[in-house]
């Protein structure tokens, strides 16, 4: 619960974790910009989508990827009670980076995984604000070891959250949102 008479949180976030500069009354660790909170639990919470999900995770690091000029990337999966959920994110480099694996606490919701999601860092080309050759041999490697390919998402230095789904011939990619946080760099090259 926020008071804005005071400009604080007055009551602890039940799923916080306090210790170091962490405490139970922080908001999005101090970052409401950067990260979203929707149900007030925590960011990365569980959604009723698997673009929900992708949308959350893509407002939550797609800024630091491209401060950082590094690829993120993380599982989308689904959970116990049919939402959907991300892993934290695995960093990679400037051009390549490899999905997460669940953590011991995501496991104990774990019931598969749905998406694939990453982002691509800093704008250095047009060629940036879309799957990559790379991208596509991961989703295809993916289908080979396990049978199937999930959907595929790409968080874009231009603020744009695509995804590719392998079993849908007729319009594979699909742009979900051009609301992401941006390369201001991107801005200037167009």
């Amino acid at each position: 619960m926020y008071d804005p008479t005071v400009g604080r949180f007055i009551e602890e976030d039940p799923t916080g974790i306090s210790g170091g500069d962490t405490n139970f009354y922080r908001y999005c660790d101090n970052s409401p910009v950067n990260y979203t909170d929707p149900s007030g639990l925590k960011y990365g919470d569980t959604f009723a989508t698997a673009d929900a999900a992708a949308m959350d995770w893509g407002k939550t690091y797609n800024a630091d990827s491209i401060k950082n000029n590094q690829e993120y990337s993380s599982i989308i999966f689904k959970t116990n009670d049919g939402k959907y959920s991300y892993t934290d994110p695995a960093k990679g480099k400037v051009d390549e980076v490899h999905a997460s694996t669940p953590s011991d606490e995501d496991k104990k919701n774990y019931k598969g995984t749905v998406a694939i999601i990453h982002s691509h860092g800093a704008f250095h080309q047009d060629s940036d604000c879309d799957f990559s050759d790379f991208d596509y041999e991961q989703i295809d490697k993916y289908k080979k070891k396990y049978g199937t390919a999930p959907w595929s998402y790409l968080a874009t230095p231009d603020g744009h959250l695509q995804r590719y789904d392998v079993s849908n011939k007729k319009t594979p990619l699909v742009v979900i949102s051009k609301d992401l946080p941006f390369d201001p760099n991107w801005k200037r090259a167009q």
